[in-house]
């Protein structure tokens, strides 16, 4: 758990995290042109990045996605990969493309995240009501893959 910790502290995940919160923000304001204001200039600006750069994006987010199976991946940057995914759900072009990759996340990804760890259950034994207050408390929990899942 140390070595977790101290991995996920390290400033190659901390510029990850950043990387995905910044791509994750630029694809949800305008990676769906029907959503984007009615600003001409704005709207080719979406049309454009939902041809050329969506896509990538999104396969570049999957593969860091998958890489968690094997590696370490740290829990701000999967926190944006799960969010990023989620939001490809909610657009016609990308969840065609996500489609053949949902029963392999759900069942590889996602589930293995929400089942207790070990930390969890010494957190849980030595102090229940702590576990159950970090739980809840938006600071804690702010970038947990746990909870976005």
């Amino acid at each position: 758990m140390d070595q977790i910790v101290k991995r996920d502290k390290h400033i190659f995940w901390k510029i990850k995290g950043l990387a995905s919160k910044i791509t994750y923000r630029v694809f949800v304001k305008y990676a769906d042109p029907s959503i984007v204001k009615n600003e001409e200039l704005v709207k080719t600006f979406s049309k454009g990045f939902a041809g050329n750069y969506a896509t990538p994006l999104f396969e570049s987010h999957l593969r860091l996605l998958f890489s968690k199976k094997t590696n370490f991946v740290g829990s701000k940057c999967l926190n944006f990969n799960l969010k990023f995914i989620s939001k490809c759900s909610q657009i016609s072009y990308t969840m065609e493309k996500l489609k053949p990759y949902i029963e392999q996340i759900l069942y590889e990804i996602i589930i293995p995240i929400m089942l207790v760890t070990e930390k969890d259950m010494d957190s849980f034994t030595n102090d229940p009501s702590e576990f159950i207050r970090n739980q809840f408390d938006f600071h804690e929990t702010l970038f947990q893959p746990k909870n976005q899942v």
